[in-house]
Formats: structure tokens, sequence, C-alpha cells
């Protein structure tokens, strides 16, 4: 009895460990490569390790390869970001990029706050309160 019930316990921990398949380097770094839609060179990413994983979620810890364009105004001023690429990418404005995440941001914050603000109505109407 006590050889069976190894038997079982050993056989499910086999079978669970074949389902569960984990996130490799390889596949976090295409999956990073395709949201740049990009055909960076795959030294380009660098996967430093895989953290968190669960069955369903993982974090990949990476640096990517990056070119950044600079400018200044005259020869004595300050040089400044202008333009980032990725890869084989266009080169994209700082100003249009950090615009593009702020916005993003904004749209995110908008949207719990209007949840924030639909359930405090609704906390009201049940408690027969009104503004």
């Amino acid at each position: 009895m006590k050889r069976a019930l190894h038997l079982v316990l050993f056989s499910s921990l086999a079978l669970s460990a074949c389902t569960s398949a984990r996130l490799s380097h390889d596949e976090a770094r295409r999956k990073i490569l395709e949201i740049a839609r990009s055909k960076l060179v795959p030294d380009a990413i660098e996967i430093q390790r895989i953290v968190s994983q669960t069955d369903t979620q993982a974090i990949a810890e990476a640096s990517v390869t990056l070119a950044f364009q600079f400018r200044r105004d005259k020869p004595d001023s300050e040089w400044r970001i202008e333009a980032v690429r990725l890869g084989d990418r266009d080169w994209i404005s700082l100003d249009e990029l950090l615009a593009s995440v702020n916005e993003g941001r904004r749209r995110a914050t908008a949207a719990a706050l209007g949840k924030i603000a639909g359930a405090i109505a609704k906390y009201r109407d049940s408690k027969g309160q009104s503004d």
C-alpha cells in the first residue's frame, strides 16, 4: 500500500513537471523581439535571468541595446538626447516617445479614477446617500 502511494505521488509529480513548460531565455528574447517588430540582431537583447516563474507568469530581466542620437545647440552648450532607435527601426524623437508614455499613463489613471468614481456612486446608492 505504501509503495503504491509513493508510486502515485511520484507519477503525479513527474506528469506535472512535464506539463508546466518554463520560459526559456531564447523564448523570452523572441517575445521581446516581437514587441519591437524588428529584425534586431539576437545579440541586441541579453536575458540576464528569468524570475518569479509560475505556470502562467514569468518575469524576464533583460538588457536591450539602444542607439541614442545626441544634439546640442552650440558647441559650448550641453548635449541632450534628441532621438532613440531600437535595432533597425527608425529614429524616434525623445519628446514624442515621452509624450506617448505619458499619454498611456494618463489614460490608465483616468480609467482607474472612473472605476473608483463608479464604485463610490454604487456604494452611495446602496446606502441611500446622495451627493
